[in-house]
């Protein structure tokens, strides 16, 4: 409980560690990749999604840097993105494996002609995996060796690889090779606290020994495995290790432990939904100890539901051949030859036909047939391929083909002196296991007994290592709650600074929404007060135009009158000044005329500017043109915006004509885009607009554009001209009115 609360503690400063250190790498990977648009980095990209298990996210990351690297021509990129698209098909479609072998070729032979990476590395072991599990060993080993040759001194999975080449040396029958690149993967995967190749090699270990009839060591090595795999949570794998066990509980002729075992395998499986493939392997090695307990007719259900969810071709060949053996021992003749005819194509079709089990099953179904001679020469055949595969190891199932074959010389030829030879073989041999294994009982005996010896001392030594433990212990956790504490006091002032900064933003926005305020109030108090100003200059240009037309108009009438009358009496050449009063006069009224609001009642603007200019009095050498937008409906135009544009022509044309000496006088009134614009524009002298101005035109035109919510803007050059630009947007002001 005390290492427990220690391991715990441990993760607790990592976990705390890490959370404060961690960076989103996926993040920036991507970034990487879609800022630099290349091959390699969309390759990076492919790889993290690859170890993360991210299926979908791999196969668009190794399409994209597929067509990157062909457009790029870089053929190392394009095979290490074909090596990603192999592993995205194998991931989707499992059962489905020669598209994933044809990409996985076809990435090979593109890097080829490149140094070592971790394309080549990863693509030859793929490779060797798809020949493995086929069972065609040599062509495994040989893209293993590529793929150790072309492997970085850092490469990270090394250990799997000497892993996977002990593998197929262990079913090709080179046991020392075994033996020898085991050793290799145990030291690699120990350096590199690489756990999964460890248990692997474990395993190989102990089917290495399970055939070297070393039953205790191997059982040393499988039980290894399973802690490894079940502290793992490697179900799967775990479910492979009780596998193993039942078959070497089974060669160790302890049927009853191996069937206990059997039954785990298929407890694992169901427990945790594994594949069909585990579950074939579990209901597959019930069989042989079922068959030894006399409960064959069990066997061959357990073979018959494993046959269709079994893979490899080695697996298939056991299943096939224990329901042979299991329907010949019910005498049910018909369906054995049946399974035996499957048995043979399986050997053909896998190129098994040369292997001593080949040998061994045609042998065991001649001698039951009583065909002894075959069987000899099968046995015999057999036993001279184990001798060359295994280097002379001594196995179990030697001294049973011995005893066949002695058996087989007594029934068939009658040869009695070579049926003598291997009963004594199979005597000696015997012996020789019996020694072996009383060797073994020995040293084991004696291991316990300087076991037992030194378990005082290591008491003794565990005493002292859990008192620095309970110390460590209690370090860690003062060290834990520090960091907690810290944690706290950070998030307590964060939360503080936060809510400062929160009351800060508040009054901010409520001091930005009185400015606001203030702004909207300002503006409508000058829109009011212009508007007031406006209606007043209205107001007085109405009072004058009434005093000049009814007053000074009908007193120069009546004046004009009084000459005409005096001329006639008295006969006195008046002519020059009756013609100049007359003048005068109306000159008066057409200054009163145009002080005089305009009705838009009758008339649109453009209408009103029309008959304005049409009718402007200019001097002799000035012309006035008047332009607008055509097919516009201008009733739309709201009166009071149509007044204040008016009023601005009148004024506008009055300064110009008064001061611009123009020769041209353009005024044109256009609307685009619900924008309403009055342009008016001479080629006068023109003037300086930085320079302040007395006169009150200008001011007077601006707050009038002010009180329709319009902008004014004045450009004028010396000697270039002037053009005045008066623009409405409709929109904000229809907005206003709302």
């Amino acid at each position: 409980m005390h290492k427990n609360l220690y391991f715990l503690s441990l993760l607790f400063v990592i976990l705390i560690s890490n959370l404060l250190s961690a960076q989103p790498n996926e993040v920036f990977l991507r970034e990487r990749a879609e800022n630099n648009e290349n091959a390699k980095s969309w390759n990076e990209l492919a790889n993290f999604y690859k170890e993360a298990d991210d299926t979908l996210n791999l196969g668009i990351c190794a399409r994209k840097a597929y067509d990157l690297a062909k457009s790029e021509q870089n053929k190392m990129e394009q095979g290490g993105a074909l090596f990603y698209i192999a592993c995205h098909e194998f991931a989707t479609k499992r059962k489905q494996t020669n598209d994933y072998q044809n990409y996985l070729l076809e990435a090979a032979n593109l890097l080829q002609s490149y140094s070592a990476t971790d394309y080549h590395t990863n693509c030859y072991h793929a490779i060797s995996q798809i020949y493995n599990k086929k069972g065609k060993h040599d062509e495994a080993l040989k893209y293993l060796y590529q793929a150790v040759n072309k492997a970085r001194p850092d490469y990270q999975k090394i250990a799997s690889l000497y892993c996977d080449i002990s593998y197929a040396h262990l079913y090709n029958g080179s046991f020392d090779s075994v033996r020898h690149y085991s050793d290799i993967t145990i030291r690699l995967a120990m350096e590199r606290n690489d756990t999964l190749p460890l248990t692997v090699a474990y395993s190989i270990c102990g089917i290495l020994y399970r055939r070297e009839n070393n039953f205790a060591k191997s059982l040393d090595y499988y039980l290894k495995t399973a802690e490894l795999y079940r502290a793992l949570g490697e179900w799967e794998r775990l479910a492979t290790a009780w596998c193993n066990m039942a078959v070497l509980y089974t060669d160790w002729e302890k049927y009853d432990q191996a069937l206990e075992f059997a039954l785990e395998a298929l407890e694992v499986v169901e427990s945790y939904n594994l594949s069909h493939w585990e579950l074939g392997r579990a209901l597959l090695v019930q069989g042989s100890p079922l068959v030894q307990l006399g409960r064959v007719r069990e066997a061959i259900s357990c073979y018959q539901n494993s046959l269709p969810l079994i893979e490899t071709s080695y697996h298939r060949r056991a299943c096939l051949f224990g329901l042979t053996k299991s329907y010949y021992e019910l005498n049910m003749r018909d369906s054995s030859q049946y399974y035996m005819k499957q048995l043979e194509e399986e050997f053909e079709k896998s190129g098994a036909n040369k292997t001593d089990s080949y040998h061994v099953f045609k042998a065991y179904m001649a001698y039951k047939d009583g065909n002894y001679d075959y069987a000899i020469r099968n046995y015999e055949r057999s036993l001279e391929i184990r001798k060359n595969k295994n280097g002379g190891a001594i196995l179990r199932d030697d001294v049973n083909l011995y005893l066949r074959l002695s058996e087989s010389y007594v029934k068939g030829p009658k040869d009695f002196e070579k049926a003598l030879y291997y009963k004594q073989m199979a005597f000696n041999l015997q012996d020789s296991i019996n020694s072996r294994e009383h060797n073994e009982a020995l040293s084991s005996y004696y291991a316990q007994y300087q076991t037992a010896e030194k378990e005082l001392q290591i008491n003794k030594l565990e005493m002292e290592r859990q008192k620095s433990a309970y110390i460590a212990l209690l370090v860690l956790i003062g060290c834990g709650l520090l960091i907690v504490t810290l944690i706290l006091l950070l998030l307590n002032n964060r939360m503080k600074r936060l809510k400062k900064e929160k009351e800060a933003s508040d009054l901010m926005q409520r001091v930005k929404e009185k400015e606001n305020d203030f702004l909207v109030l300002q503006q409508e108090t000058e829109m009011r007060l212009t508007r007031k100003y406006i209606d007043g200059l209205e107001t007085e240009r109405e009072r004058l135009a009434r005093e000049l037309h009814d007053d000074v108009c009908n007193s120069l009438l009546t004046l004009e009158m009084k000459v005409l009358a005096k001329k006639s009496v008295s006969n006195t050449a008046t002519e020059p000044e009756i013609k100049t009063l007359g003048k005068i006069r109306e000159h008066v009224r057409h200054i009163s005329h145009e002080l005089m609001p305009p009705v838009f009642q009758y008339a649109t603007i453009d209408e009103m500017l029309e008959d304005l200019i049409t009718h402007l009095v200019l001097p002799h050498n000035t012309k006035a043109f008047y332009t607008s937008t055509p097919d516009f409906n201008w009733e739309q135009i709201p009166p009071e915006i149509g007044f204040e544009l008016y009023r601005i022509t009148q004024e506008t044309l009055n300064n110009t004509i008064k001061y611009a000496n123009a020769t041209r006088i353009n005024v044109i009134l256009r609307i685009d885009n619900e924008k309403l614009q009055l342009i008016i524009e001479d080629n006068g002298c023109g003037f300086d607009v930085e320079q302040k101005h007395d006169g009150i035109g200008l001011r007077t035109i601006a707050n009038r554009m002010q009180s329709v919510n319009g902008t004014i803007q004045i450009n004028s050059e010396i000697n270039k001209g002037t053009r005045i630009i008066a623009s409405i947007a409709l929109h904000s002001y229809k907005a206003i009115e709302q």
